[in-house]
C-alpha cells in the first residue's frame, strides 16, 4: 500500500471553495490550511493547473470589489445624510 496523502482531484467544487475563501480575504497559506493540503501541493498544482491560480485571483478580485462597493455605499449614505443636516 502506498504511503502518503491520497491524490486530490482538481474539481469544480474545489475551485469554488478556493474562490470563496479568497473572496473572504484568506491568503494562499490560509486557504491551504482551511482545505487541508500543503503549500507545496498548492504551488506545484498551481503551476500545473492554471485554474487554481485563476480561481484565487477571481475570488480575491471579487472580495475586493465587494469591500470597495460597501465602502462607497456607506460614504454616499453618510454624505447624503450630512448634506441634509447642513442644508437645514
Amino acid at each position: 500500500m502506498k504511503r502518503g496523502p491520497k491524490p486530490r482531484q482538481i474539481t469544480k467544487e474545489l475551485l469554488e471553495q478556493i474562490e470563496h475563501h479568497a473572496a473572504r480575504g484568506l491568503s494562499q497559506k490560509q486557504i491551504c490550511d482551511a482545505l487541508g493540503f500543503s503549500e507545496t501541493w498548492w504551488h506545484a498544482k498551481k503551476a500545473e493547473y492554471s485554474e487554481l491560480g485563476e480561481s484565487y485571483k477571481k475570488g480575491s478580485a471579487s472580495g475586493l470589489a465587494d469591500v470597495t462597493n460597501a465602502l462607497y455605499e456607506n460614504a454616499m449614505r453618510w454624505c447624503s445624510t450630512k448634506r441634509y443636516e447642513f442644508s437645514r
